[in-house]
């Protein structure tokens, strides 16, 4: 990518990554098949996931699993600026991280 002239240094990369992660890529309500599959909720698990947005930007940020079925799991996370993030991702996509006692 080019300079931004407008919006120079970190702003122009924060809206830059805004534009191309608006909204991460999750499962549809009928990939999830709740009838199917119910979804079980309890104590957050402390987890990586592979997130993928539109235009194939893709991270793996500390999460937290806050529900999942035998499919799939919702992580929850935190963006750069604070904002709550939840989606539902495939199982394979998710790995819990080890978290020291302390």
């Amino acid at each position: 990518m080019g300079s931004n002239r407008r919006y120079p240094g970190a702003l122009a990369r924060e809206i830059e990554e805004a534009a191309v992660r608006s909204r991460p890529v999750g499962l549809s309500p009928e990939e999830l098949d709740e009838e199917h599959f119910p979804i079980t909720r309890g104590i957050s698990v402390p987890v990586q996931a592979w997130i993928r947005f539109h235009a194939d930007a893709l991270i793996r940020p500390d999460c937290e699993a806050v529900a999942y079925n035998t499919r799939a799991v919702q992580v929850r996370w935190r963006d750069r600026q604070g904002h709550e993030i939840n989606v539902w991702l495939p199982a394979s996509m998710v790995d819990r991280r080890d978290v020291p006692d302390g």
